[in-house]
């Protein structure tokens, strides 16, 4: 690496002394490198200080040998705790295309991690790569030595394109980047990689043990597998006997709602009953929680640990919506595109990603933290947006990939608002599993409602036109686009013609449909101002009853919106007909997909419609949900989720477990199986149990009730709280 970095001055710091809360001695050692081989150093002592002009003797010091040499150091803007922040931006004004920033480098190679101090950064390196052999005995260099080595292990297409994209704003950071494609080190695979989605253990291990068949009691006995397994097992009745009703609510083909109080140890309770189901069947387990660090816990713990008791290891995938993906197609367009589109720090991030593009195994993006909503939406994956089987990257595409490994798992880890969209729309990703467990599971109502929720709001109507309109100025308009295509591939002039008139048929339709959309939010905008409808704080919901004045205001225009909606959907239809897809460019294939997914979308919208038109039947009902921002929306969703649940979920599935620590209302079901639609099953079919907790509540934990702290919503309320909770 001497070669790549001949000339160096690296800054490290080490702390001496503390004098008080507000003044400490520190040495920083500056230390001038000639192709990685010392050639003058210096060591400076500083005091930190609270005030005054701090240091000033080793500022000039740091300067003279920093002088005209790239500069490494940690983080250079922590270096303001010893020099005032005008000296430090004056020098880094001049200097900035030569000062590496460790802390700053590494977030470009680790994205989604900060590190505040070097030891983090060291113990994640010292994983993967070792200290350079005859280094000097530099902290700084070391790391930088070893972050540089890392960095070489990804892609070299993907090193040239993050420094390109950081060549204007980002200087130093582009060079660094430009000075590793001559490092010969291996490539990314037997370097660190994100977390993997899709677990396929070996062929060893897939056999079936003796311990599948033993009993539920054996294997949570103190000394049994379940205290192999985890180090600090404690033996607890209430788990033992939630995971014996469990195994019996399976072999019985039952319905199985199980309350368990923290402690209980819920998830091997029900996962060590599942997998040997799963054993003995083959058949698919399908689990669901409401949230996030739930889902990521079940996957990358519990359920290896609950493989480990019983030796039986299965094929396991972590499956979330398609926008939690990122989508290689989009990254490649952002890229294309980032010099005319974005600023420096959207930059910074955009070239983040193209490393974790590499690093990831699941593109899942909550593994990339710290990137704004605007560069997320350019590079998640959009239904609206995805060719499908037709894209250049289908093979490499994160969510295909998962979702094809669902087909040949045992077991799927999910979300509700994925379970529920995907049993709605009947698109058919989890397929029909032996088992769905439902954790989590008083958040089912909610969720299963939102995702039967139709929302009408002035952004979305006018954003759902959007993918036919012109992408680029001076270009045509997707709709025009697939006329060309036709023009071009079709042999019948009469085919020609008609797609040409179809495409201006569409564009005036849909300027219609936006005048509509435009009239029906004004008349909701003044009924709204003439009532004082926006609130102060929290959104307002207004119900919408039969002879509502605002829906003798708007109903003449929502049937207009929803008349030309219907005739947009037959025209766009029409012209899609007349598309030959079977040899089509990347391009025209997502000029084609866009046309089909507005299409699907005018579909749901006009239903939306005509649920808000009728909803005077009692299954739904309707209102006028306005925020303190002034954004407003109609909202349309069933009075009662259970009847549409006994339809899609009880008729399709045989067992189920519904848990969670809270479900029942005096250890009584009653209320959640009236509203998940299990009331009208046969009480045979169902198992209820309540299982305490583990925890002595009554003797280990206080309840404090502070009703005189503010609201959460202003302001000091957090200096409050935390004031309040020191003295407590």
């Amino acid at each position: 690496m001497h070669s790549q970095f001949p000339d160096l001055v690296t800054v490290s710091i080490k702390k001496n002394v503390q004098l008080g809360d507000r003044m400490g001695v520190y040495t920083l050692r500056c230390a001038h490198y000639d192709h990685l081989k010392l050639k003058e150093e210096k060591s400076l002592a500083v005091a930190l200080l609270d005030r005054g002009n701090r240091n000033l003797p080793q500022w000039n010091q740091f300067v003279e040998l920093a002088a005209g040499h790239p500069l490494v150091v940690f983080s250079y803007w922590g270096l303001e705790k010893f020099w005032p922040i005008d000296q430090l931006e004056a020098y880094y004004s001049r200097n900035s295309k030569s000062i590496y920033d460790i802390a700053d480098l590494s977030h470009l190679i680790f994205p989604g991690e900060l590190f505040q101090a070097p030891d983090k950064l060291l113990e994640l390196l010292a994983k993967y790569t070792r200290p350079g052999e005859n280094l000097p005995d530099d902290p700084t260099l070391k790391l930088f030595t070893q972050l540089t080595t890392y960095a070489a292990s990804i892609d070299l297409g993907s090193i040239q394109d993050m420094s390109l994209l950081l060549s204007f704003e980002h200087p130093a950071p582009a060079d660094w980047l430009a000075r590793l494609s001559g490092l010969a080190v291996p490539r990314l695979q037997s370097y660190h990689r994100l977390p993997e989605n899709i677990r396929k253990p070996d062929e060893s291990e897939l056999s079936q043990d003796d311990t599948v068949e033993s009993t539920i009691d054996s294997i949570f006995l103190e000394r049994g597998p379940e205290s192999e397994a985890l180090s600090e097992f404690e033996n607890r009745p209430e788990q033992i006997e939630y995971a014996r009703q469990f195994e019996c609510a399976l072999k019985s083909d039952e319905y199985f709602l199980a309350e368990a109080g923290t402690g209980t140890g819920k998830s091997l309770a029900y996962l060590i009953p599942a997998l040997r189901y799963n054993a003995s069947t083959g058949q698919r387990i399908v689990i669901s929680t409401h949230t996030r660090n739930l889902q990521h816990q079940l996957f990358h713990k519990d359920l290896i640990q609950a493989e480990d008791m019983l030796r039986h290891h299965t094929r396991s995938v972590l499956l979330k919506g398609r926008t939690n993906y990122l989508c290689l197609l989009k990254m490649h367009i952002a890229r294309g595109t980032a010099s005319r589109k974005f600023d420096a720090q959207q930059l910074a991030e955009l070239a983040s990603v193209l490393a974790f593009k590499d690093l990831t195994l699941s593109g899942d993006l909550s593994e990339l933290s710290g990137i704004s909503p605007s560069i997320r939406r350019e590079i998640q994956c959009d239904p609206g947006f995805c060719p499908g089987s037709r894209c250049v990257h289908y093979t490499k595409c994160f969510f295909f990939r998962a979702r094809r490994a669902v087909g040949k798992s045992d077991v799927v880890v999910t979300n509700h608002a994925l379970f529920f969209s995907d049993l709605m729309s009947e698109t058919d990703i989890l397929g029909k599993p032996g088992v769905v467990i439902f954790d989590e599971a008083h958040q089912i109502e909610r969720v299963a409602t939102d995702s039967m929720t139709g929302e009408l709001s002035r952004a979305s109507l006018i954003a759902l036109f959007d993918p036919l309109d012109v992408i680029y100025p001076g270009m045509p308009s997707r709709i025009m686009s697939v006329a060309g295509i036709v023009s071009r591939t079709s042999d019948d002039p009469d085919d020609v013609a008609i797609s040409q008139k179809l495409a201006s048929d569409c564009a005036k339709t849909i300027k219609v449909c936006r005048n509509d959309t435009n009239r029906l939010f004004k008349r909701i905008g003044i009924y709204i101002s003439e009532n004082k409808l926006t609130p102060r704080t929290y959104s307002r919901r207004e119900r919408l009853g039969d002879h509502h004045a605002l829906l003798e205001l708007i109903l003449d225009v929502l049937e207009q919106l929803r008349e030309n909606m219907n005739r947009l959907a037959i025209q766009l239809n029409r012209l899609l007909k007349l598309v030959e897809t079977t040899d089509l460019s990347l391009d025209e294939t997502i000029d084609t997909e866009s046309i089909q997914v507005v299409l699907n979308s005018l579909r749901t919208y006009t239903t939306y419609i005509d649920n808000i038109v009728g909803a005077g039947n009692g299954r739904w009902v309707r209102w006028l949900e306005v925020s303190p921002s002034g954004w407003y929306a109609l909202k349309i969703a069933p009075v009662q989720i259970g009847e549409y649940l006994r339809d899609l979920l009880f008729s399709r599935y045989d067992r189920a477990l519904f848990t969670s620590a809270t479900m029942t209302i005096e250890n009584d079901f009653s209320f959640i199986e009236d509203r998940l639609g299990l009331e009208p099953i046969p009480e045979e079919r169902k198992r209820k149990r309540v299982f305490g907790s583990s925890f002595d509540f009554n003797s280990q934990v206080k309840f404090v009730c502070a009703a005189f702290l503010p609201s959460p919503r202003t302001d000091f309320y957090q200096q409050r709280l935390s004031a309040f909770l020191r003295q407590l």
